[in-house]
């Protein structure tokens, strides 16, 4: 298969995780390389951080490809430019104007999926104060306080891998919790 511009991005995303294709590469990194700069120039002010966290997302699309489970090219890329920018923003601690750009970037514009949005985080947080207490606050260090594994253990006195056991586990209780939550969710529908 010859990748370009006459196939769309499932194809080429099919490519490469079937094959690793590097052409199949070239021409999503092609497609979509300036749109995702300029999202993430918008946010972060500077040129040669904003290539670097670009490059990045390529870098682990390419990486992870024979894994990948991508679905729609374009939403993923985006969103993970979102993530890049928030891990770049909590590493260098920018200023308040770059991180209130962010926020308003992910803002959603509906008032229904604000409100559905609400109601998942409620919940959310609902199934986090369940979690057993030591769990329940090393991932709250973690996730609410931007912690790495080894501030929380040196705050607590326990060891990185204790932590990393904890914050495994409360992903594990929330994964299933929330797919509970979609299962009844769809059986009352």
């Amino acid at each position: 298969m010859t990748c370009n511009k006459t196939h769309n991005d499932q194809e080429l995303l099919a490519q490469l995780k079937d094959k690793a294709d590097p052409k199949a590469f070239e021409a999503i990194y092609e497609r979509h390389f300036d749109a995702l700069f300029v999202f993430v120039y918008k946010v972060m002010q500077d040129k040669a951080t904003a290539e670097d966290l670009v490059q990045n997302i390529f870098f682990g699309l390419w990486k992870n490809a024979a894994h990948c489970k991508v679905k729609e090219l374009e939403p993923y890329l985006f969103g993970a430019a979102r993530k890049q920018m928030a891990k770049e923003f909590r590493r260098s601690k920018y200023n308040t104007a770059q991180l209130e750009y962010l926020r308003q970037v992910c803002v959603t514009h509906n008032t229904e999926e604000y409100l559905e949005a609400e109601e998942t985080r409620r919940k959310i947080l609902t199934i986090i104060q369940g979690l057993p207490q030591k769990c329940r606050h090393v991932f709250e260090m973690s996730r609410f306080k931007s912690l790495s594994n080894r501030e929380i253990a040196g705050k607590l006195g326990i060891s990185v891998f204790t932590v990393e056991n904890h914050i495994k586990k409360a992903l594990s209780h929330l994964r299933q919790s929330i797919e509970l939550l979609v299962i009844l969710w769809l059986w009352i529908r």
